[in-house]
């Protein structure tokens, strides 16, 4: 095994002629003037990367990446997808977005299917659905339909579970609201993470260890939460978040308990406990029984 094997984690060296042929049959097969960047396997990085760009309609994305995925996996080599499809040349555009690890593949048709669906419920809105780590993400939703949305996005989350088979120790939806008024940047989020950590010593105790329920009537659990705070992420796409700030409100890991944080764009690890605070107290005095703390 050569050296660039050995980096690369692959068990026949990296071939870079196929590697550039199977570029050009991607090039022939997606539409006129798509971008390709094949990032080369390295010590840090020991997988192909395929990253593709286009301008499309998005209505063909799942065939798109159908398509793709086929190509990439015609060899041994350690490889990753990454497609999106824009509605527009415009960078600001709307968007479907996959992430496909070669360890995914067998996924592709479920990632496709849960695609068309939600973009059935959301043709103007970006869909990301990133299969490494079980992440999905509808955004640049207006504040008026964010509500409809995540009322239809957990139902939609939760056949994708069902369908992949618990292919994911853990899962986010995130579902992200855009500015009240142009020139605001500013983003109210919704979001909530299924994760079991397997205990087999029996260690932990949690919800989430040894003692916990099923698989399943924990993944019920959340989408239960999801539902259950919907009140609070209504109000909160009532109130202003300041510029340059997102709020977002999600549950913690064992108990699901809903928490709001507020970051600001340019540093999100520092928070806003104040401007959260406020806004807590304020959902709260619109929603009595709301659980709703600061996180």
């Amino acid at each position: 095994m050569g050296l660039l094997s050995f980096l690369s984690g692959n068990r026949t060296p990296f071939d870079p002629v196929a590697a550039a042929g199977r570029v050009e049959a991607l090039q022939s097969a997606l539409p006129p003037g798509t971008k390709i960047n094949l990032l080369e396997p390295d010590r840090d990085l020991r997988r192909l990367v395929y990253m593709i760009e286009l301008v499309g309609d998005r209505r063909l994305a799942s065939q798109m990446l159908g398509t793709a995925a086929a190509i990439v996996a015609s060899t041994e080599e350690r490889w990753d997808l990454d497609l999106s499809v824009h509605d527009t040349a415009d960078e600001e555009s709307t968007y479907s977005s996959f992430a496909l690890p070669d360890v995914q593949v067998e996924w592709v048709d479920v990632l496709g299917r849960a695609h068309d669906e939600m973009y059935a419920i959301a043709p103007e809105q970006t869909i990301v659905l990133d299969a490494d780590g079980g992440d999905f993400t509808i955004s640049d939703l207006p504040r008026g339909k964010a509500l409809a949305i995540a009322t239809a996005a957990v139902r939609w989350w939760e056949g994708i579970l069902r369908d992949t088979a618990g292919r994911w120790s853990d899962s986010t939806l995130s579902v992200e609201a855009g500015p009240v008024g142009d020139g605001v940047s500013s983003e109210v989020i919704y979001s909530a993470t299924v994760e079991r950590d397997p205990d087999p010593m029996g260690y932990n105790k949690t919800a989430t260890g040894s003692k916990r329920v099923t698989d399943e009537e924990w993944s019920q659990r959340v989408f239960a939460a999801w539902n259950q705070n919907l009140p609070a992420f209504e109000a909160m796409l009532r109130l202003p978040v300041p510029a340059g700030h997102e709020a977002e409100i999600s549950f913690t890991a064992t108990k699901l308990k809903p928490r709001l944080s507020v970051r600001s764009h340019e540093s999100y690890s520092d928070e806003d406990k104040a401007v959260a605070k406020e806004l807590v107290a304020t959902i709260r005095s619109q929603i009595p029984d709301s659980k709703l703390k600061v996180e």
